[in-house]
């Protein structure tokens, strides 16, 4: 267990050296496509079309939303981005702009969202963290000391 978690932790800090994020979706508004408790690797890119895969911040600006664009309209020299849940009958009420959007979705990794919302829940974010993170710490001084 202890190997999986700082495997997961390494890997989401060499994602995000390069410019990905990595988010958990918490809602069946992608599905089937993206399921509930699914990872999503977004990158910023320069342009987004329709059908594109999104991650944007939501309205209050407290979370975020993975939906599809579904339609790109340009009015008064500014762009307004409309997206949908795959799983959702009708399209989202607000139209986003370029500037909240986070980043595409590159890839996805079915139900490994879960994973990371039970290790990261406060009651059990010093067992699967802070141990783990200081055995791999002490664990890397060490063999530093022998190669000395």
């Amino acid at each position: 267990m202890k190997f999986i978690v700082a495997t997961c932790l390494i890997l989401i800090l060499i994602i995000s050296m390069y410019k990905y994020r990595v988010f958990t979706v918490v809602s069946g508004s992608m599905e089937p496509i993206i399921k509930n408790g699914s990872l999503v690797i977004v990158k910023k890119t320069s342009t987004y079309k329709t059908n594109d895969l999104v991650t944007f911040k939501n309205i209050e600006g407290t979370g975020t939303v993975t939906h599809r664009i579904v339609k790109i309209e340009q009015s008064q020299g500014k762009y307004l981005i409309f997206t949908k849940g795959d799983g959702n009958a009708n399209v989202d009420q607000v139209a986003i702009k370029p500037e909240d959007i986070i980043g595409k979705v590159v890839f996805t990794l079915p139900l490994a969202g879960k994973f990371f919302l039970l290790v990261s829940s406060q009651k059990l974010l010093p067992i699967t963290f802070y141990i783990p993170a200081g055995l791999l710490f002490g664990t890397l001084l060490g063999k530093h000391k022998r190669d000395i």
